[in-house]
């Protein structure tokens, strides 16, 4: 049997990521909330979304914006109650739109009770549901580094450390321990039994560590070493993982979607998500995201994609993972910034948006779209480290020497988090139609420009390109299940590709540049889908302008 063709929901359906904290504010406290997402229904229906991945709304000190749980059977009063998640999974299937949470197994809160017991007991029976060692008063463990700058351990008393590889308030679990793995199962139990259709597992790369605990040897200017390897991808997650999905997937025939950083190989990423893995369904890398000069650039106008990096990635895992695992679908999301920020044009911004969007979703995979993604929301104009909130962005700026800030906050400025996270721009009232009364939340100055209100009305917005191209990608299954080639263009900034099956073939084309191009094609039958007006179609060739994208019938 073919399993790349055989049916499960999620391969074909089209999904859409939610920060709830700004993405609507329905009881006017100025917090976007669970109301909001269930007031907004309609808005996912008429866009046509399947499913919604809805970020960390649980109990939690929101040192990272959720991802610090608290408590993980309640609810944060900022964005409502329990109560309110069970009318959004009932109201939601109503609309045949599917939920999916984010969970966070890799950490508590400091303020977990487990945690809390284990600060205030020595001999606390969840001592060992954390990864504690000793060290003396002045040094930590080893000198791995954390994700957020700093040391990736934290002291607990005069002579043990707990291990935080993010935030000093996001202390490790220790997955070794079986009873904190079967507590973990059980709080995952409770939310498919409460109607979730599965979850988006977040930092499942990190739960097994070097248990050596040996100092890295990789060089490094700081004393602390960002040495992902440490606590990345190795071996036992796998039997961790093998383990959750016997205990709790298989039996909910629920989707599980891993976040799988620490750069890992095809390899790597096939013993996450293989057909015959029996472990996730699909995994996030982060291949494509940098493919620019952001290392060198200085701003936002010195950026330049590297248009063939750019194909080589996306060929690579498109290639490198058809017929063996799925794939996602996505420019965006929570931890990154705006890709028309990123990939696109400040010149040509609803134009390369369109574009971006054509090259992505006419790939295999499933979609996966971030709220503001698909109006064309670009990166917030920060130009002070008091505007961030992110607690990464804090911790790296923290860990800046001194002379190196000021080009530091640069560098924020165009990859920060926080980019992501402003507020959801509704419509051209007070706060981008988001919250009524005010709210700490940013607001992009570009709100009146750029709305859902306005893109709604106009036929030709970037809300209406994709939701045509939502629309051809669930009703023509060449566009989900079909085969994948991508064709050599002289031109460098243009990705052409084909999809195809035994009886339809179509060409994609894409201009990622601000000049025009002529490019030779086969012949065409039709135009199935394009981001201009102005078409420029020979026997032979094809005319580009800035940021042209084409969908062509050639079979």
């Amino acid at each position: 049997m073919d399993k790349h063709t055989t049916y499960k929901w999620w391969k074909e359906a089209v999904g859409y990521q939610i920060y709830p904290k700004t993405f609507y504010d329905a009881n006017h406290d100025g917090h976007g909330d669970i109301q909001g997402i269930i007031e907004k229904l309609p808005y996912f229906q008429a866009l046509g979304i399947d499913f919604l991945w809805i970020c960390p709304f649980f109990d939690s000190p929101l040192d990272d914006n959720g991802y610090d749980v608290r408590d993980y059977y309640k609810v944060h009063e900022n964005f409502g109650s329990m109560q309110d998640i069970k009318t959004l999974i009932t109201t939601a299937k109503k609309y045949n739109i599917r939920i999916i949470v984010d969970l966070i197994l890799n950490h508590t809160s400091d303020e977990h009770t487990w945690f809390m017991d284990v600060k205030n007991n020595p001999d606390s029976k969840y001592r060992d549901y954390y990864i504690i060692q000793k060290a003396n008063q002045k040094m930590p463990p080893n000198n791995w580094g954390s994700f957020f700058g700093g040391s990736a351990w934290e002291k607990l008393n005069d002579d043990e450390y707990y291990l935080k590889i993010f935030s000093k308030k996001m202390p490790d679990l220790n997955w070794a321990n079986e009873e904190l793995r079967s507590a973990l199962y059980q709080i995952a139990l409770w939310w498919l039994d409460l109607g979730v259709d599965g979850f988006r597992i977040d930092a499942i790369a990190h739960i097994a560590k070097d248990t050596t605990y040996k100092n890295s040897t990789l060089e490094n200017e700081t004393m602390f070493v960002s040495d992902w390897s440490k606590f990345s991808n190795l071996p036992q997650v796998h039997t961790y993982i093998r383990e959750f999905h016997e205990e709790v997937l298989a039996p909910n025939d629920a989707f599980a979607v891993g976040e799988v950083g620490g750069d890992p190989s095809i390899e790597d990423v096939l013993k996450y998500c293989a057909f015959d893995r029996k472990e996730l369904d699909v995994t996030f890398t982060f291949d494509h995201m940098w493919c620019n000069n952001i290392d060198t650039a200085t701003s936002l106008t010195d950026l330049k994609t590297n248009v063939q990096e750019l194909k080589e990635k996306l060929e690579y895992w498109q290639i490198s993972l058809i017929k063996k695992a799925w794939y996602p679908l996505y420019w965006n999301n929570h931890d990154f910034n705006r890709v028309v920020s990123n990939y696109g044009s400040q010149k040509y911004p609803q134009q390369s948006a369109k574009a971006l969007a054509t090259l992505m979703y006419g790939m295999w995979g499933t979609m996966f779209i971030y709220q503001g993604e698909e109006i064309g929301m670009e990166n917030y104009p920060f130009t002070s480290i008091d505007q961030f909130e992110d607690v990464q962005a804090k911790g790296q700026y923290a860990a800046t020497p001194a002379s190196q800030k000021e080009a530091f906050l640069k560098k924020l400025i165009m990859t920060s988090r926080d980019n992501m996270r402003t507020a959801m721009q509704w419509d051209d009232t007070v706060n981008a139609g988001f919250s009524a009364v005010k709210t700490d939340i940013l607001v992009h100055p570009k709100y009146k420009e750029i709305n859902v209100q306005q893109q709604m009305q106009d036929p030709n917005s970037v809300w209406q390109y994709y939701k045509k191209i939502i629309k051809l990608k669930k009703s023509n299954t060449t566009f989900i299940y079909g085969d994948i080639v991508f064709k050599d263009v002289i031109d460098e900034q243009v990705i052409q590709y084909e999809r195809f099956n035994d009886t339809n073939c179509y060409l994609i084309v894409v201009n990622l540049g601000e000049h025009d191009c002529v490019i030779e094609i086969p012949k065409v039958i039709s135009i199935v889908l394009t981001n201009t007006s102005v078409t420029a179609i020979s026997e032979t060739t094809l005319t580009l302008a800035a940021y042209d994208s084409y969908i062509l019938k050639i079979k």
